[in-house]
């Protein structure tokens, strides 16, 4: 269970309690006193998770920004409702790849198109890497750390496959107009230790005019994926 699942059911039982101690101040002193001092014990438990999340956030900020790489991540599915102008303070979660393997050849030109093929991704095994993916994409549901793509499908290359929140206020115009996004990524020693974060755009980056600025084609939000074919005749994923 996720820790907002967690938070959520304690703020319930927090607020259950609360009508019953109110109810039975006046019917039963004995049963009320138990249920404030529940009451008072769900407060304590609530107080701790709050603290809890807040400490893992803020140490998670400060391991990527002291470890963490500047990678360009390329959209693979998101809400529909990141394409349009959203208030400043909403937020989105997206399906993006993005790579720190140097070895790519032409990676603006390789990512996206990876990014697209894997819409209509499949799990060819019951590990986790396969699956965690397919039900990320099925289901947007999952697991919420950085995943290595298979080898079948990269071949010799590391890319990684992860959950973004996407920030509107760190969107030009507030709205996604890109088919990419810029991330802090950090790997970790270990698969749950990844952290992946959005980060503004590069200031000569940040534009304003939709028109100009807008290199979308809305496959990304369709799952369109009828001419990937006809782009990979000399793809180096195959190698």
């Amino acid at each position: 269970m996720s820790g907002s699942a967690k938070l959520l059911l304690i703020l319930l039982a927090f607020i259950v309690l609360l009508l019953v101690s109110v109810i039975f101040l006046c019917i039963e002193p004995l049963v009320s006193a138990i249920s404030l001092s529940l009451l008072l014990a769900s407060t304590t438990i609530l107080c701790l998770v709050i603290s809890q999340d807040s400490a893992k956030g803020r140490a998670a900020d400060i391991k990527l920004d002291k470890y963490g790489t500047t990678v360009k991540a390329w959209l693979v599915f998101g809400n529909e409702n990141l394409f349009r102008q959203m208030p400043p303070k909403a937020s989105y979660h997206a399906l993006f790849i993005f790579s720190t393997d140097d070895r790519i050849p032409r990676p603006e030109r390789e990512l996206p198109i990876l990014a697209k093929d894997l819409q209509e991704f499949r799990a060819a095994s019951s590990s986790f890497e396969e699956t965690s993916i397919e039900q990320l994409l099925q289901t947007g549901e999952g697991v919420r750390f950085p995943m290595k793509i298979p080898s079948r499908i990269t071949g010799k290359f590391e890319v990684y496959f992860s959950v973004v929140e996407v920030k509107a206020e760190m969107l030009p115009d507030n709205s996604l107009t890109k088919k990419y996004i810029y991330c802090k990524f950090f790997k970790g020693k270990h698969r749950e230790e990844g952290l992946v974060r959005m980060i503004p755009y590069p200031e000569e980056e940040q534009e304003t005019d939709r028109e100009r600025g807008r290199d979308r084609d809305g496959d990304n939000r369709r799952g369109s994926n009828s001419d990937r074919k006809d782009k990979w005749e000399d793809d180096p994923w195959d190698d």
